[in-house]
């Protein structure tokens, strides 16, 4: 317990020497200063596994998370990062022990419609062999203003041991009045995987960073997200996959829709490092424009020290696909009704890969609401 206490002041000095940052592409950099306020956490978690809070971390488990990962460069920037490690108002550590498998994903569904500012901290260490997946979901559905949540910062800390298989899913439909920032980083030990699935579909600011390193030979990660951006909607968004070990294999795919006046930028780089011999990576956007006032950023970048590797990158960006609207409008389909079956298909990638029914058919009476007028 000494180790995280000291830890928490060692980040909460970082947080208070460094400034805010300024989201220039979207054009956001006015904001108050996130504050815990005294409210209860309102959160439902749903495990097999006994969770601990990061108090009780033993200086084993202190020193692999907080010293080992945190070697690594990560996270959307590193005032929030710090943050959530000092900050923080709820704090799991995710314990799987060599060989383990937990068969049920882990679902923990936070509602921010009383709290001031949820910042909260999840630690998943797979040992060598050990499977888990990890569900965090994030709503205000009743929402009392005067206790309005302005933020959501949130971070998720992997470390992922030999031929360990981890799955982490992050769906929030904050309404517009939030702030929802996401930094994620996993580290990938030999054969290990470790796949982030992100939905978007609310909040007025989102700012996501979801990283892997892939330290050890034949280990693989892949990072899927799905964004909806509407009215003055402003999306800062990053993935990024650092090849190291050898034979190591990376995919990110992110498919998104922007109507209204939103505005979004994506940043997906890959990285070959010196040493990542026969290493292959992909990495692809594409995005719906569903006016002309929107705006759309694409920034795809391959960095290689190593010459035998594969790296592949894409971004596209256009109006709905005309002949997809006229074969679904000559069966009956209004345009609306089309362009909406358009934007979900595009979106089944990675709706179809949630492991909770609950969870995705909350996300599609989400996404149904949205996508009445577009």
């Amino acid at each position: 317990m000494g180790n995280y206490v000291k830890y928490r002041a060692r980040a909460k000095e970082h947080f208070e020497a460094l400034p805010y940052p300024a989201w220039k592409r979207i054009g956001f950099s006015d904001y108050a200063e996130p504050v815990i306020g005294r409210e209860e956490v309102k959160v439902e978690i749903h495990s097999e596994l006994p969770l601990v809070g990061a108090e009780n971390l033993t200086p084993e488990q202190a020193q692999a998370f907080y010293d080992r990962i945190n070697q690594r460069t990560y996270g959307v920037n590193p005032k929030f990062v710090a943050f959530s490690e000092s900050q923080s108002n709820f704090s799991k550590l995710y314990y799987v022990k060599r060989n383990q498998v937990v068969e049920k994903p882990i679902h923990i569904r936070f509602d921010l419609s009383e709290i001031s500012t949820l910042a909260d901290e999840h630690l998943i260490y797979a040992e060598k062999g050990a499977e888990v997946s990890l569900i965090l979901e994030y709503h205000a559905d009743n929402l009392v203003r005067e206790k309005a949540s302005e933020y959501h910062i949130g971070l998720i800390k992997v470390i992922a041991e030999e031929n360990a298989q981890v799955k982490v899913y992050v769906a929030q439909t904050l309404p517009e009045s939030k702030v929802h920032i996401m930094n994620a980083v996993a580290e990938c030990g030999r054969d290990a995987r470790v796949s982030f699935y992100s939905v978007n579909l609310g909040a007025e600011v989102v700012a996501s960073d979801y990283r892997s390193f892939l330290m050890g030979d034949y280990s693989s990660s892949d990072i899927e997200g799905i964004y909806l951006g509407e009215a003055e909607n402003k999306l800062d968004l990053s993935y990024n996959i650092q090849h190291y070990g050898q034979m190591t294999d990376s995919m990110i795919e992110v498919n998104g829709a922007l109507s209204g006046r939103a505005k979004k930028v994506f940043r997906g780089d890959l990285y070959f490092h010196r040493g990542s011999k026969a290493s292959t990576g992909k990495e692809a956007e594409f995005v719906i424009l569903l006016n002309q006032e929107v705006k759309a950023d694409s920034i795809p970048a391959l960095f290689c020290d190593e010459d035998d590797v594969s790296g592949e990158h894409a971004a596209n960006a256009g109006t709905v696909d005309e002949n997809k609207l006229f074969y679904l409008m000559n069966r009956g389909f209004s345009e609306t009704e089309a362009k909406k079956l358009i934007i979900r298909a595009s979106f089944s990638g990675v709706l179809d890969h949630l492991p909770s029914e609950e969870l995705v058919q909350r996300l599609e009476k989400e996404l149904e609401g949205k996508l009445i007028h577009v």
